[in-house]
């Protein structure tokens, strides 16, 4: 059994340290224009950031068929503690955006694509389960490494502070690969993992077709497909970025800087635990039961937000509210490409969804930044996204439908050609 929970534990220590790079960068925001940056400039940074990852998420499964993973893994932990320490020298603007773009590359070659490709392959049952609690790490990591600023930068300053971050990324991050001794279980005389099962169970899920059963190619042609990035695109941009500026805007509305970092900690507690639970739910229930129940918190958190922002307990609700609705913007995504298609085809379709987060951020972080350079404040940008987010809610709610018509009309294509095949075997006998 040990060998079943190596792997596991090495991708989230590996998303741990995505979570240190990525996330994190938030609360950044402050210090850097303290240094002259505007927050338009921190805006195209976090954009350029959202490109990088974008680029990398169109070609991760390219690479991965290549390269191994451990050397595709390896090239994202060097890049997330080199963009961290240039980050913590930069002074001119060019500078700012090579360390996000590092950063955003890294977020894809050592994130969510190669864990979920890899445990595919080591989980046959319990797969959604064993996900949630890998991507913990990514909220794990982001609260940590939010705390340990909030605690180092006012003592030792920002640029020191976040060399001892790289540091700690790039020692944890190798010591992680120790723990991925194979890609694939076969390769050191394992077999896929795969838990007792009720027999109820097993009929009913010959019963049920619940999925798409085609392949990559043809999933790309699938209306469902390019829908379900529509929807990952207008939830993310509004999620993810949103979450991104809450502790600048935390200290526009009078809140110390570590009591925005304490507040962004524990939203990745929260986080954390949804994102556990997240398996549960999507095993118990489905991806979309899930991805509903996350968009609802995180409709209520934004009311709390507007509504009584210098409240520090409300804030501290709003927090526990957004960090269960965390895993909107990180694995439920991945989940409902899951949810929607079989497990071969949904692991080779990740990097797209993920793609597609990173370029949600970058079109809607570097507008938020703008818009706060010509108003000065963050209200009423959050009203209008709050707002969006709603419509990002009916279209969640239009994916089920959306998905039943798909297996219907690909059930339909496959009794026309068993027809046809039929007619054609009768022609030859006769």
């Amino acid at each position: 059994m040990k060998k079943y929970l190596q792997v596991p534990l090495g991708f989230f220590l590996i998303i741990f340290l995505v979570g240190s790079g990525m996330r994190c960068t938030s609360i950044y925001a402050t210090a850097l224009v303290d240094r002259g940056f505007s927050m338009t400039i921190f805006g195209v940074g976090t954009s350029l950031n959202t490109v990088a990852g974008f680029i990398s998420g169109l070609l991760i499964a390219q690479l991965l068929e290549r390269f191994s993973v451990k050397k595709v893994v390896g090239l994202g932990i060097l890049f997330i503690s080199l963009g961290t320490f240039i980050l913590s020298i930069a002074k001119s603007p060019i500078a700012l955006f090579l360390g996000f773009f590092i950063i955003g590359i890294a977020m894809i070659l050592a994130g969510y694509t190669p864990a979920i490709i890899v445990l595919s392959k080591w989980y046959q049952t319990n797969f959604a389960l064993v996900i949630s609690l890998v991507y913990t790490g990514m909220t794990i990591g982001t609260s940590t490494m939010s705390l340990l600023y909030g605690e180092l930068a006012p003592r030792i300053g920002f640029t020191y502070t976040l060399w001892v971050m790289a540091a700690m990324q790039f020692f944890i991050g190798f010591l992680a690969l120790k723990f991925l001794v194979a890609e694939d279980p076969s390769e050191i005389g394992a077999e896929i993992y795969i838990a007792p099962e009720k027999d109820k169970d097993i009929k009913k899920a010959k019963k049920t077709t619940t999925t798409l059963n085609v392949t990559p190619k043809e999933a790309k042609k699938k209306f469902l497909f390019w829908y379900l990035l529509i929807v990952f695109f207008c939830i993310n941009s509004i999620v993810s970025t949103l979450q991104l500026y809450i502790p600048a805007y935390m200290e526009t509305m009078g809140h110390s800087l570590q009591s925005a970092s304490q507040l962004l900690s524990i939203l990745m507690v929260f986080g954390a635990i949804s994102t556990v639970l997240s398996g549960y739910i999507t095993d118990k229930f489905s991806a979309f039961t899930f991805y509903i129940m996350t968009a609802i918190f995180f409709l209520v958190a934004c009311i709390l937000l507007l509504a009584i922002p210098k409240s520090y307990p409300a804030m501290v609700l709003m927090a526990a509210l957004m960090g269960i609705a965390y895993p909107a913007s990180s694995i439920a995504p991945s989940l409902m490409l899951y949810d929607s298609f079989s497990k071969e085809t949904a692991g080779k379709l990740t990097g797209f969804s993920n793609a597609t987060l990173f370029a949600a951020m970058g079109v809607s972080s570097p507008i938020v930044g703008y818009a706060y350079d010509l108003t000065n404040s963050y209200v009423e940008i959050f009203i209008v996204m709050t707002i969006l987010f709603v419509g990002g809610i009916l279209l969640m709610i239009l994916y089920k439908f959306i998905k039943n018509w798909e297996i219907r009309k690909e059930h339909v294509l496959c009794v026309k050609k068993e027809h046809t095949s039929m007619q054609q075997s009768l022609t030859e006998i006769n």
